[in-house]
């Protein structure tokens, strides 16, 4: 064949494999390709759905018209008393939308009663937002904070482990509490309030007013005055509160996504944070430099690119995913079995096999407190002898040798409640196994 005709062969050749891969984009990407003259029009409306306590949460729902993606996202907002009003939210969840997501804005429960509120009650905010989101129909969600809020994000996800929560963003995530308000008050007053609040809950007065101002040190955005009560201020700001997102980063296990502007005097904790997702997976940061007279910390001015970056990653995340369960599927095929080093290996049974009511009962009551380790241990060995999860040449004890960890049980209750798959049971179960917490002979 002449040269010619060789090159045109191959520039044929060439087209159509492009060709190829452009329908294949098109039809298996759960990220839709829209024309840039085909604009998506966005819908709001507020929603509202229960807490699992009872307590009624709203929210804002923003759906696209046409493209909608598999994952879903939900936003949680910053401010110790802000809300879905703040100036983040003014864009960044309508242009969300405009890509195709469907986007949750909540509205946390602080927001309205901050004074008296505990940092741990996030956990409760969250998971209702899931569940609701869930009903909509996203299995797969991305959960991201702003501010404050990004807090909440971290320690959600470290502590419920929430196999819907496919990554996780954090937006100009505040600096740690604790470790910020010593210096922004000075040592003496930040000891001497804290001291008073340890005084008043110990007394059963943890709603009283401890302080009533800022914590964070003269600025251009600094907040309004904030009142706490000592519990509220023991579960926030105090040394022993539980939001550490230096320290509980290294519990995120799923993608993270950080994003925050270079003035923004937040940002060496952005890196800290960042530095941090040791467990996760794939962690990024982007780091804007965009000259703006708006509010950086509110991404005013280079709203548009960060919803792009988030876009992108989010396509990066669902690529990240697909060649995993490619990589599964390889090696099943190849009869490879991965598994930590001296872990147990556990299956569920076939689907046919129903679990007893009992079984569901005891987990939700073990997850509440309101039966111990050992009669949990029981319905696991329960499990174990009708092979409903078989463990090879081993049966479990009744007996435990660590604390467990609160995601399991938090896995537990959803199990029982339904929310959460026998699968996502059985996981939570071979962890407890696996680390010596439930011991097997």
């Amino acid at each position: 064949m002449p040269r010619l005709n060789r090159v045109k062969v191959r520039l044929q050749l060439n087209r159509t494999v492009q060709t190829i891969l452009v329908i294949s984009l098109l039809f298996l990407s759960p990220y839709p390709l829209v024309k840039s003259s085909a604009a998506i029009s966005v819908s709001s409306q507020q929603v509202n759905f229960p807490r699992g306590d009872g307590v009624q949460m709203t929210g804002l729902l923003n759906t696209p018209s046409s493209g909608t993606t598999k994952i879903g996202i939900i936003l949680i907002h910053g401010g110790f008393q802000g809300n879905i009003n703040e100036p983040f939210f003014n864009s960044i969840p309508n242009l969300l939308s405009s890509k195709g997501f469907t986007v949750l804005s909540l509205d946390m429960t602080r927001s309205h009663n901050f004074p008296t509120s505990v940092f741990e009650d996030s956990v409760k905010d969250i998971a209702s937002a899931v569940k609701f989101m869930k009903e909509q129909g996203y299995n797969s969600i991305f959960l991201a904070g702003h501010s404050d809020g990004a807090h909440e994000v971290i320690y959600y996800q470290a502590q419920t482990r929430d196999p819907s929560i496919v990554a996780i963003g954090l937006y100009a995530a505040a600096s740690v509490f604790k470790h910020s308000a010593p210096h922004a008050l000075g040592t003496q007053q930040y000891n001497k309030i804290t001291n008073q609040a340890t005084d008043l809950v110990a007394k059963g007065s943890g709603d009283q007013i401890v302080y009533t101002g800022s914590i964070f040190p003269p600025g251009p955005s600094t907040p309004s005055p904030t009142p706490f009560s000592a519990r509220t201020w023991l579960s926030w700001i105090g040394p022993d509160s539980n939001l550490d997102s230096v320290k509980t980063m290294h519990s995120v296990s799923v993608p993270v996504l950080v994003l925050v502007h270079q003035n923004d005097n937040l940002l060496k904790w952005d890196q800290w944070y960042y530095g941090n997702a040791t467990s996760s997976p794939k962690a990024d940061l982007k780091i804007y430099t965009t000259a703006t007279s708006g509010n950086v910390h509110d991404f005013q001015g280079f709203e548009n690119q960060a919803v792009s970056d988030t876009v992108d990653w989010l396509a990066s995340i669902s690529t990240l995913q697909d060649q995993n369960q490619n990589q599964t599927i390889i090696e099943q095929n190849n009869n490879t079995v991965l598994e930590q080093k001296n872990s147990t290996s556990l299956t569920t049974a076939q689907t046919s096999i129903t679990m007893p009511s009992w079984v569901k009962n005891n987990a939700k009551w073990w997850a509440e407190g309101s039966v111990g380790d050992s009669d949990f241990a029981k319905g696991i060995q329960y499990l174990i002898q009708k092979g409903i999860i078989q463990i090879p040449q081993a049966t479990a004890t009744n007996s435990t040798s660590q604390q467990i960890p609160q995601w399991v049980k938090s896995t537990a209750k959803w199990w029982a409640d339904g929310q959460v798959s026998d699968s996502e049971f059985i996981k939570a179960i071979q962890y407890l196994i696996n680390n010596g917490i439930i011991q097997i002979r």
